[in-house]
C-alpha cells in the first residue's frame, strides 16, 4: 500500500474517531440512565484505544519513510 494513502487514512480516521468519543463523551455527561451510560463509556474507552492505535502506526510510517528516504 501507498504510504501517501495510509497516511490519509490514519488521519480520516483519527478525525472520525475523534467525533465518536465526542458525540458519546456527550451522551454519557447527559443520560439518565445508568446502562446508557455505562455503555457510553465503553465505546469512548475502546475508541481512546483505537485513536492511540493509529497513531502508534503513524509513527511506524513516518519511522518508514525516514529510513526509506536515507
Amino acid at each position: 500500500m501507498n504510504l501517501d494513502r495510509a497516511k490519509k487514512q490514519l488521519i480520516l480516521g483519527c478525525i472520525f474517531n475523534g467525533i465518536g468519543i465526542s458525540g458519546s463523551s456527550v451522551q454519557l455527561l447527559y443520560s439518565p440512565y445508568l446502562f446508557v451510560k455505562f455503555i457510553s463509556l465503553l465505546i469512548v474507552i475502546i475508541c481512546s484505544l483505537v485513536i492511540g492505535a493509529f497513531i502508534r502506526e503513524w509513527f511506524v510510517i513516518k519511522e518508514k519513510t525516514r529510513t526509506n528516504a536515507s
